[in-house]
């Protein structure tokens, strides 16, 4: 018995350490995409708070800002890496200009574009986890907030 308990807690510690080797690199990958991206946009803002940000692909993106979040539409669409980055680049770059405070580090803000876009394509609640309103502080749900930090400081 004292054998298969060591056998499994050695192949559970294995599997482990790959999962944080996996985590360390794609959190590393993101830093690097994160300082190397542009910080020119180019955006049109079509009435007071509502944007049209135009990523690199030509794809168009509307979020609309308030004082204390911002909603990005049919965020399920711009699920590739680069895109998302921008997302977040922008929202920052918004916030400064329009004197938003914006709390939240931007590994927190990945951690919950990818949940919402991971629901999203899991078909959970697509009414809702289809747009993303992102708080600027923190999100009102504690789980949300939870598993937001822990996808974002993985960096998946």
């Amino acid at each position: 018995m004292k054998r298969r308990a060591l056998i499994f807690l050695t192949v559970f510690n294995v599997v482990l350490f790959l999962l944080s080797l996996m985590a360390y690199f794609d959190t590393k990958e993101n830093l690097k995409i994160f300082n190397s991206s542009e910080s020119d946009f180019n955006y049109t803002e079509t009435e007071k708070g509502k944007v049209e940000l135009i990523l690199n692909q030509g794809k168009r993106v509307t979020i609309e800002f308030d004082e204390t979040s911002a909603k990005v539409s049919d965020l399920y669409k711009y699920d590739d890496r680069p895109e998302m980055v921008s997302i977040i680049r922008f929202l920052r770059y918004y916030c400064e200009i329009n004197r938003f405070i914006l709390k939240r580090d931007n590994s927190e803000l990945w951690g919950e574009m990818r949940l919402h876009t991971t629901l999203y394509k899991m078909g959970y609640k697509t009414a809702q986890t289809g747009d993303a309103e992102i708080e600027f502080y923190k999100d009102a749900r504690w789980y949300v907030n939870v598993v937001s930090k822990v996808i974002g400081r993985m960096g998946i």
